[in-house]
């Protein structure tokens, strides 16, 4: 049995348009010998057929190793690859082992014992380089008539607040506080680099379901942005975030790109993704071999080690 693909297509060049157009034309009775064309009106035509890959031979191929010193460059290219993913697998293995241990709901330890109110607070920190910071964190949240203890946003067994992290704590209250207005949040300014960007704090009601989300993308530092390490952020109901246009614009594009760009995403990938730096790297890897293999599929390898007769354009 032998199977064979073949694209043909006859075209005639449309004066109107200043384009070829296939339009009335069929080529149903072309071989692989000749192309036959069927159009609905006279005028020039012109025809074009893809040429099948080539066959590859993996046994024949390898002998191509032989000519190293002819042509190292091919060879050298492949090694460098392999090394240089091997390498970045055992970095992306410590970074998916590192991502795993801060994932998860961190009860706060300074929840009294007593009070049952349940609400998920959500701490998103910018992501590029920076951004982190080494400083303890404390809020509260408001409401109209009430508000909540002063809460330290600490834990003791994995690190807080680095860049791109998103944190999540679990914080409790003797009972609802009522519809949120706005969430204090501010950090002591300690430790080597206490400067942080805060994009977005989120507060999620266990109870009802309710959300609330609480912008401020800006710097918590003493010598930048607004130079302050304390801030009151007005809380918008989930419904309402749609208003907030850009800065939908600006979270998705950004939330996009470090997860969604298979290259950068091996550096910059969400903790909160199951999609692992590991995989992400594989599947890299794999589709940089797939390019170079139907680059070799459809331009060949040259007979000759000349240099000069392996320039094809």
């Amino acid at each position: 049995v032998h199977v064979e693909l073949i694209l043909s297509k006859c075209a005639f060049w449309d004066v109107e348009n200043e384009t070829w157009s296939e339009e009335g034309c069929l080529t149903n009775f072309s071989s692989v010998e000749k192309l036959h064309c069927q159009c609905n009106h006279l005028t020039a035509f012109s025809g074009g057929v893809l040429i099948t890959p080539n066959l590859l031979n993996p046994i024949g191929d390898a002998k191509l190793f032989l000519t190293f010193f002819d042509n190292p460059v091919v060879v050298v290219t492949i090694m460098v690859i392999w090394v240089l993913y091997i390498f970045l697998l055992c970095w992306a293995r410590r970074e998916d082992e590192k991502d795993l241990r801060q994932r998860g709901v961190t009860v706060l330890e300074d929840n009294d014992k007593d009070d049952n109110y349940m609400y998920l607070v959500g701490v998103l920190t910018g992501w590029w380089k920076g951004a982190g910071t080494t400083s303890d964190v404390f809020l509260y949240l408001r409401s109209r008539h009430n508000q909540s203890s002063r809460h330290a946003l600490i834990d003791n067994e994995r690190q807080q607040f680095m860049s791109g992290s998103e944190d999540w704590f679990l914080l409790t209250t003797p009972h609802c506080i009522g519809p949120l207005k706005s969430v204090v949040i501010w950090h002591d300014n300690a430790g080597k680099s206490p400067s942080w960007f805060l994009k977005e704090v989120i507060i999620r009601d266990v109870q009802t379901g309710e959300s609330w989300h609480c912008i401020y993308d800006n710097w918590l530092s003493v010598d930048r942005g607004p130079k302050e390490i304390r801030a009151e952020i007005i809380a918008i109901v989930e419904g309402e975030i749609v208003n907030q246009s850009m800065y939908q614009f600006y979270l998705k594009s950004s939330q996009d790109f470090r997860d969604g760009h298979l290259w950068a995403s091996i550096f910059s990938k969400p903790i909160t993704s199951n999609f692992t730096r590991c995989q992400r790297l594989t599947c890299a890897l794999s589709l940089l071999i797939t390019y170079m293999l139907a680059n070799l599929m459809f331009l060949g390898i040259p007979d000759t080690i000349n240099p000069r007769d392996q320039v094809m354009f």
